[in-house]
């Protein structure tokens, strides 16, 4: 479990020393009580495979995640550059913008229209 499994197979029996092949090595009840609370243990201590943003964090997630944001007023037909008229910031108060993983998207492109500056720039917004 604190690898990862997602399933165990173990088996089970009222005593060992009942005859079988299996019985000897076979968890008794109180043993298999112990194993499923030390697994649900072992689960709780990994946690979650994702990240989750908590009720509590979501404020300032929106107020602090990276995106593409203008620095400046840009004119239609304006190409964006990083480093110009673009940069990869906090938004504050204004809208976010696009996730960087989409700069090649939105630099060097064309604005489709005038975007404000502080403007969160999404992929929409250039040709």
């Amino acid at each position: 479990m604190a690898l990862g499994a997602s399933l165990i197979e173990k088996h089970y029996t009222l005593n060992n020393k009942l005859p079988g092949a299996d019985h000897p090595f076979a968890l008794e009840p109180a043993e298999l009580v112990a194993m499923v609370k030390a697994i649900r243990a072992t689960e709780q201590a990994r946690g979650r495979a994702g990240k989750h943003v908590s009720d509590a964090e979501k404020e300032l997630y929106a107020f602090a995640r990276r995106g593409l944001q203008t620095t400046r007023a840009v004119a239609k037909g304006e190409v964006l550059k990083l480093g110009d008229n673009l940069e990869i910031l906090r938004p504050g108060k204004h809208p976010l913008g696009a996730h960087p993983r989409f700069l090649d998207k939105v630099e060097g492109h064309r604005a489709r229209g005038p975007l404000t500056h502080g403007h969160g720039v999404l992929v929409e917004d250039v040709e």
